[in-house]
This record gives structure tokens, C-alpha cells and sequence, in this order.
């Protein structure tokens, strides 16, 4: 049962096995950006940044978008958040989602965190 809006349309979440694909992947988008990436989420403090979505999987194409999560420090501020999505966006040339771990709605949480790749 969802914890906030009582619904028993799904009792447990349904993991389903990560399927690695042939697009661009994190070797391909995000390794060759690594220390930029970095110094931004030291910037805007945030810190142990895992990719999900098509680009975990490998299935990302040039106009996909880069999905990740971040834990913020206690200090970061809203300022902070959005400051690091429009640095990131400008780093790797595309739109940038971020989410953090405890935001994630309970039936999407358990396929999101294990399909997730630390970067």
C-alpha cells in the first residue's frame, strides 16, 4: 500500500532484470566528463552521483536525457539544486534530471536504485 495515497493497485514493486542496450552509455557520455561533473557537484554540494535511466542502460541516443541521483549535503540550498542541473546541462550538452534517493516514490524507488550506476 502506497504510504501516502493508500492505494492497493500494487502491494509490492516488481523489479524487472536491466537489460544493457547498444546505444551510448556512461563510457560514453559520462566518463569522458568525469572530473567536471565532480567539481560541479562539489560546487553545488552534492555527492555520490549514480546514473539511472536510458543511459544506465546503455540505450541512450544523442537527444536523450541524463538522469541522475545525488545526496545533497544538510547545507544545500534550492539554489544549490538548480544551480547544479544548469551546470551539468552545460557540462554534458544535454538535459539533466536529478533526483534524490529519498524522493523517489516508493513503487519506482527498487527498480531505480538497482538499475542505478555509480559514477
Amino acid at each position: 500500500m502506497c504510504p501516502r495515497c493508500k492505494s492497493r493497485l500494487w502491494d509490492a514493486p516488481v523489479i524487472r532484470p536491466v537489460r544493457r542496450g547498444i546505444g551510448l552509455g556512461v563510457d560514453d557520455i559520462i566518463k569522458p566528463k568525469r572530473e567536471e561533473m565532480a567539481e560541479a557537484l562539489a560546487r553545488h554540494k552534492a555527492r555520490n552521483p549514480k546514473v539511472f535511466g536510458s543511459i544506465a542502460r546503455g540505450e541512450a541516443t544523442k537527444n536523450s536525457d541524463l538522469d541522475l541521483l545525488v545526496e545533497f549535503d544538510a547545507r544545500a540550498s534550492a539554489f544549490d539544486q538548480t544551480a547544479l542541473i544548469n551546470d551539468l546541462e552545460d557540462v554534458f550538452g544535454r538535459r539533466v534530471d536529478i533526483a534524490e534517493p529519498g524522493g523517489l516514490h516508493w513503487l519506482i524507488r527498487p527498480q531505480i536504485l538497482f538499475e542505478a550506476v555509480s559514477v
